[in-house]
């Protein structure tokens, strides 16, 4: 039997809310930043006199307790959290906060820690010890409790073929989508979706990058900037982001990288780095200049990578600068019919999936529940028009 025993919040200056259930108590928080070293410190003492197993789950926020979606990432947390805490004064949890605030906040965090109560069941293969989320779980809730517990052993980051480092984005379940009257037609019904833990380049490609694959390839390098201006200057190769790739030239780069395209859920799942308002900074698009390239601040041109803030998850750009190909065929009812489970899109159709808004976008595009299509097979530098394509890049993922 798995029993969530209750809720106590602390902030950096040491105060808690404090709560005693079933002979259980946290007490004596505190939360302290280590600037030098990027990391939040949290301690605490538990006392428990019912026997059995502890388990602490963190939760933490950044905005001063109005969201609650910061969830460290599974590997960036160590100490007295997760299954089999003992009783005692002193419990300590270290988050590696830097790699996703490379800045630590002035403001600091708050902390929400939360009791979870293993209580042995007779089997016949004895005591069972291991988290249950029911008496009797489902197929499913097995499946979720397997997986999560094989990525406890996952590194916090992989480099792929590219040199590019990808982030650990961990299982689990996120709701998709807008509210019902608050999104677009393709953007609801919002719907719960379990996504499996995989790894996401935490930069755009680069023109670094996808130059070397083009001479590797013996294959003719993308166009770097608006693709009916064939003379220079353009805005620049290297850093920048390389930009005119249609849906194949990016499908086959990230499988030449060791990876592939994201699924679309597996895109916003990184986007919203474990937050559920419209952007994931916030409710509003006040902050958009701190975390994007848009229309507002680009002067409609691509920037390099990875000069913005990053999202919680750690990734830079993911909203802005340029559209990301994902590998989904578009539907615009898809969301009625997907699936709870790693959905891949529908089988088949006429546009792929873009998301992530652009230089050339307002805020509306810079939400995380944006969705566009786009004819995969356009051929860039053959539009009689200033379109999108040269808008659209890609990251790449890799499956752990």
């Amino acid at each position: 039997m798995f029993l969530k025993l209750g809720l106590w919040l602390v902030g950096l200056i040491g105060l808690a809310i404090l709560g005693t259930a079933f002979g259980q108590d946290i007490s004596n928080v505190q939360v302290q930043r280590d600037v030098v070293e990027r990391k939040v410190v949290i301690t605490y003492d538990l006392s428990d006199v019912t026997g059995g197993k502890n388990n602490i789950d963190l939760q933490m926020s950044n905005d001063g307790g109005k969201t609650w979606g910061l969830e460290p990432a599974i590997g960036s947390l160590s100490g007295d959290i997760g299954v089999g805490v003992d009783p005692g004064k002193g419990k300590k949890i270290v988050w590696d906060a830097g790699d996703v605030f490379p800045n630590l906040p002035e403001d600091g965090f708050l902390a929400r820690l939360s009791i979870e109560k293993t209580v042995s069941s007779a089997s016949s293969g004895g005591a069972e010890t291991v988290p249950q989320p029911t008496e009797n779980p489902t197929e499913v809730e097995e499946e979720n409790r397997a997986e999560l517990n094989q990525d406890k052993s996952l590194p916090q980051t992989l480099t792929g073929k590219d040199g590019a480092i990808r982030v650990l984005i961990p299982a689990g379940y996120f709701t998709m989508g807008a509210p019902s009257g608050q999104g677009l037609k393709d953007e609801i019904p919002q719907h719960k979706v379990w996504v499996s833990a995989f790894y996401m380049d935490q930069k755009l490609v680069t023109f670094d990058q996808y130059d070397k694959y083009c001479e590797i390839m013996g294959i003719a390098q993308p166009v770097d900037g608006f693709m009916q201006y064939k003379s220079q200057p353009h805005w620049g190769r290297g850093k920048q982001p390389a930009l005119n790739l249609n849906w194949k030239e990016a499908r086959d780069y990230c499988r030449w990288a060791g990876g592939r395209l994201p699924t679309e859920a597996e895109w916003e799942k990184a986007a919203r780095g474990g937050t559920d308002t419209p952007y994931f900074w916030g409710k509003d698009d006040s902050k958009a200049a701190d975390y994007a390239w848009y229309s507002g601040d680009s002067g409609h041109r691509a920037f390099p990578v990875g000069e913005m803030k990053p999202n919680p998850y750690g990734l830079y750009d993911i909203v802005g600068n340029l559209w990301e190909w994902v590998s989904d065929w578009y539907s615009e009812d898809y969301y009625a019919e997907s699936p709870e489970r790693n959905p891949k899109g529908p089988e088949t159709g006429k546009q792929k999936v873009l998301r992530g808004g652009s230089f050339a976008n307002g805020t509306d595009c810079l939400q995380v529940t944006h969705r566009a299509g786009w004819d995969p097979d356009k051929e860039d530098g053959k539009v009689d028009f200033i379109g999108h394509v040269f808008e659209h890049g890609c990251r790449c993922v890799q499956t752990p």
